[in-house]
C-alpha cells in the first residue's frame, strides 16, 4: 500500500477509535452495570421535585397488592397489582412467582405551571438474581418513556436486576400514573422508586448505560490499529 493512502487509513482509525471511547466514557454517568444500588438523580430534594417508593408490599404480607403508603421518599402515591394475583413475599418484597405483572403506579405530580417541563424517572432492583421476562412501563399522560435502560438477566454488580426507565413530558403531569407489566415468569423487586421534576428550563439531564464491555466494533478497530502500527514500523 502507499505510504500516503497508510497514513490516511491509519489516521482515520486512531480517529474512530478515540471517537467511540470517548462516546463509551461520556455517555452517562450512571452505569448499571457497575452499580451496587439505584441512582439518585440530580434533582431529588430540590423545590418542584417529588420523590416516592416502596421496599415492602402490603403491611399484612397478604393478598393482591393495594399498597397506598411508601416506605421511601416523601411524597404519596400507590403501588396496585390489576390482574388479581398475589404478587407478595412472606418477606414482603414483590414477588410474581410465574405470574404476570400488571401493576399501577402513581406518584405525586410535581408540576406548578401550565408549561414547562416534566422529568420522571422509575428505578427498581431485585433483592438477588435477575427476572425471566423484559418490563414494560405503560405512558404518562400519553407519553412513553424516552428512555428504558435494563439489566434484568444478568444484573448489577451485585448481581441484582436493575432497570432505569426515563419520562420526557412537555408541560406539567395530569395523571401522574403508569402501568407497569411483564410476561408470566419469576418476577421481584426489593426496592421500586419513582422521581419526578418540573422545570420551567428543560428536562433533567439524567441518564444510564449498561456497558459491561468496550463494543465489538470498538475491539476490531484498536486491533487494526495496533497492527498497523507494527506494520508502520
Amino acid at each position: 500500500m502507499e505510504k500516503g493512502k497508510f497514513d490516511l487509513m491509519l489516521r482515520n482509525l486512531a480517529l474512530a477509535l478515540t471517537l467511540s471511547t470517548a462516546a463509551m466514557a461520556t455517555a452517562a454517568p450512571f452505569d448499571i452495570y457497575t452499580a451496587t444500588g439505584l441512582f439518585e438523580p440530580s434533582f431529588r430534594g430540590d423545590a418542584d421535585t417529588t420523590y416516592v417508593g416502596w421496599d415492602t408490599w402490603n403491611e399484612n404480607l397478604d393478598g393482591v397488592i393495594e399498597d397506598t403508603t411508601p416506605d421511601v421518599g416523601t411524597h404519596s402515591g400507590s403501588f396496585i397489582t390489576t390482574n388479581g394475583e398475589v404478587h407478595v413475599s412472606g418477606s414482603g418484597n414483590y414477588y410474581a412467582a410465574g405470574g404476570s405483572m400488571s401493576e399501577e403506579v402513581t406518584f405525586t405530580a410535581p408540576g406548578v405551571g401550565p408549561d414547562g417541563f416534566t422529568t420522571v424517572i422509575v428505578q427498581g432492583v431485585t433483592l438477588f438474581g435477575g427476572w425471566s421476562n423484559d418490563v414494560t412501563f405503560g405512558p404518562i399522560d400519553g407519553v412513553s418513556p424516552s428512555l428504558q435502560v435494563m439489566r434484568l438477566d444478568d444484573g448489577n454488580a451485585m448481581g441484582a436486576g436493575q432497570f432505569f426507565v426515563k419520562y420526557e413530558i412537555p408541560g406539567p403531569v395530569v395523571t401522574p400514573s403508569f402501568m407497569v407489566t411483564a410476561e408470566p415468569g419469576h418476577t421481584s423487586m426489593g426496592l421500586f422508586v419513582v422521581d419526578a421534576a418540573w422545570s420551567a428550563d428543560g428536562y433533567a439531564a439524567d441518564t444510564a448505560v449498561h456497558t459491561p464491555e468496550p463494543t465489538s466494533a470498538v475491539i476490531a478497530l484498536a486491533a487494526i490499529a495496533g497492527v498497523a502500527m507494527q506494520r508502520r514500523s
